[in-house]
């Protein structure tokens, strides 16, 4: 496998691609449900006319055309049917995202990533997003919980029990103006956001579990104020995460 095609695959590993967002959406799925279900009784009423004068000519052939004129009406219902159990999901949805949308600022952790920093509340989350160019959406990850992130999921954020920031994610280099992560990248970063030092690790290839032939992925870590940063060139990808503060006991 080459090593583009290596990249390619292991962006598929990203914690927020792996995840099902959904963005709330309740009130355009409210009114395409409230069209649908007025499409279906003008479909009805249309049909049973239909079906009444074809009755009065008694074809042949109006059985067959009965069931088809039946069949289009069951394929309407089940399309409501479906817009509707959408609407539910985005309306429990809205009801969950709720605390997220109203949580109060708090003090930040960290350097500013352009904007970004951990502790952002959605507020916060959504006028830095917005400021440089992205569309910020409240979403929801495949474990049901609500998190933030943009459109084409290339930036996310993982909340605390109080809805705010304590883990992001970028990934690609569009954020950071570049198409590699290479020594000059990695220098630049550690002089901008006054990072003592990244030091080199690794950890297995998530393309071994595939059976392809990789070696170990490599990743930078480093200390930030009130976190941790961790910088994997081959995916193209930073993660920034808050840490708890040490309590200094020692069991």
């Amino acid at each position: 496998m080459s090593k583009a095609a290596l990249v390619m695959v292991l962006a598929g590993f990203s914690l927020f691609n792996a995840s099902c967002f959904a963005a709330s959406i309740s009130e355009q799925l409210e009114n395409k449900l409230n069209i649908c279900r007025q499409e279906y009784k003008d479909l009805v009423a249309t049909t049973n006319e239909e079906l009444r004068k074809l009755k009065e000519k008694a074809p042949s052939n109006f059985p067959t055309i009965y069931k088809q004129k039946q069949n289009k009406l069951k394929q309407k219902a089940d399309s409501c049917k479906k817009i509707k159990k959408s609407l539910e999901s985005a309306k429990d949805f809205d009801r969950r995202a709720l605390p997220a949308k109203q949580a109060q600022a708090i003090q930040k952790s960290g350097p500013q990533f352009r904007c970004f920093q951990l502790g952002q509340n959605w507020s916060e989350f959504e006028a830095c997003a917005k400021s440089i160019g992205y569309e910020p959406q409240l979403a929801e990850t495949k474990n049901k919980e609500i998190a933030f992130t943009v459109s084409g999921n290339k930036i996310g954020a993982l909340l605390d029990e109080t809805y705010h920031v304590k883990f992001l994610q970028f990934d690609g280099g569009e954020f950071w103006g570049t198409t590699r992560f290479d020594n000059h990248f990695l220098q630049a970063f550690v002089n901008n956001y006054n990072i003592d030092e990244l030091t080199p690790d690794s950890k297995p290839n998530p393309l071994a579990i595939l059976g392809a032939n990789v070696g170990p992925v490599v990743y930078y870590k480093g200390n930030i104020s009130g976190g941790t940063i961790e910088i994997t060139p081959d995916y193209l990808r930073v993660i920034v995460e808050k840490t708890s503060p040490n309590s200094g006991y020692k069991f």
